[in-house]
């Protein structure tokens, strides 16, 4: 017998409290399917073996009833799923294509039939999955919705405006996958700005710098399915005054995937803005890149590995890239007041002072007159030559 003094026990409670407590913090994000299995007389089955098997990686878990007919399934990837109960005496009774969302907890009772093993029920038809085993409520953007919607700057956490009760309240022009702060700048359900916690598969998404930004935001052909809990009652969502939006991330098939993008825009695309052409100013040569690749499959080492079934991956790159001038407008001297002639100086609001004799400038008044031209001193006859000429003479912009 091996006896441990205080000291030593305390620390290895702390390593081990270290150890569990990354997966105690975060929420849950995976789905779970929970139910009851009785016979035609509604009466309870126990020791039915209950499995769940994903249809893209073929990973099954598998659950026993308890003496009251009980299972559950809990921590299964979001995805598509066959479910399936079986039990010596009773025919299998199966249900395909069943759709597991993020963070969805699933009630299903089955009611099996006496029979041959080998006889199957298959449940075709089946009304909509209710989940009424948790209180939070929201809305799911699948897949179809992440990959085909165009999105500005290509940022996932926009498609929030898809949900009701969503107010967005940062600048449409800061929507950049970088823009951490003004992307965090939502209102759910009526709650105050920024007051909202971000998941990544369940774990803490949020940065403390700069008020409540999102720490990652990650590249849309990454991401599965997100869910924004607009009513956040459940349990385990402790951190928020708002609302909850949780992404959940690709994860890999049995079979490999892959994609390549760039998005672009150039001065030959983009239509001239308003004020351009009304000064007959040309287009800014504006210029942006986004582009990357994202691939997915099983982890497969040939000779020594084979990941099908069990050992998935996920890569994904994005690059942006943009050039943006930024046009901006000066008061130079004009041809006459390099010569000396400063008797058509103006205000700011292009007015001439004709006061004679005077020239209002600020708060005091200067002769108005034409100075002889005199040589420049080296270094201001080096500033004048880098100065841009007028383009538009006595104008005011």
């Amino acid at each position: 017998m091996i006896n441990l003094s205080p000291r030593i026990s305390v620390q290895i409670l702390l390593v081990l409290a270290c150890l569990v407590s990354p997966s105690a913090w975060s929420q849950e994000f995976r789905a779970t399917v929970t139910g009851r299995v009785v016979d035609a007389a509604g009466l309870p089955i126990p020791g039915v073996t209950v499995s769940a098997t994903n249809t893209q990686t073929n990973e099954i878990a598998t659950a026993i009833t308890s003496a009251d007919g009980v299972y559950s399934l809990p921590f299964l990837k979001p995805g598509v799923y066959t479910l399936a109960a079986e039990l010596e005496g009773f025919r299998k009774w199966t249900q395909e294509r069943m759709q597991l969302e993020v963070g969805q907890t699933v009630t299903l009772n089955m009611t099996m039939q006496v029979g041959s093993i080998s006889e199957t029920v298959t449940v075709i038809g089946e009304s909509p999955l209710i989940e009424t085993s948790k209180a939070d409520r929201g809305m799911v953007i699948d897949n179809q919705r992440v990959t085909e919607l165009p999105l500005n700057a290509r940022n996932p956490f926009m498609l929030s405006y898809l949900a009701p009760g969503i107010t967005y309240n940062g600048p449409a022009i800061y929507q950049r996958p970088f823009d951490n702060g003004a992307i965090a700048d939502w209102s759910i359900n009526g709650g105050q700005n920024r007051n909202n916690e971000f998941l990544l598969d369940g774990a803490p998404n949020n940065s403390i710098q700069g008020g409540n930004n999102i720490a990652y935001v990650p590249p849309v052909d990454s991401v599965q399915e997100f869910k924004i809990v607009t009513n956040s009652y459940d349990a385990q969502y402790g951190r928020t005054a708002g609302g909850v939006i949780n992404v959940s991330l690709k994860s890999g098939t049995n079979t490999f995937h892959g994609t390549a993008y760039e998005f672009a825009r150039r001065k030959a695309l983009d239509s001239n803005e308003y004020f351009f052409k009304v000064n007959n100013r040309e287009k800014p040569d504006h210029r942006l890149d986004q582009y990357g690749f994202q691939v997915d499959g099983p982890v497969q080492i040939p000779g020594l590995y084979d990941g099908r079934n069990k050992t998935f991956f996920m890569f994904n790159y994005e690059g942006y890239k943009e050039a943006t001038p930024n046009p901006a407008t000066y008061t130079v001297p004009d041809a006459a007041q390099l010569r000396g002639d400063f008797s058509n100086l103006r205000d700011a609001q292009g007015r001439l002072d004709r006061t004679p004799g005077k020239r209002t400038v600020g708060p005091r008044s200067v002769p108005r007159q034409r100075h002889s031209r005199q040589p420049h001193r080296p270094d201001g006859a080096a500033a004048l030559a880098v100065l841009p000429a007028a383009e538009r003479l006595g104008a005011v912009r």
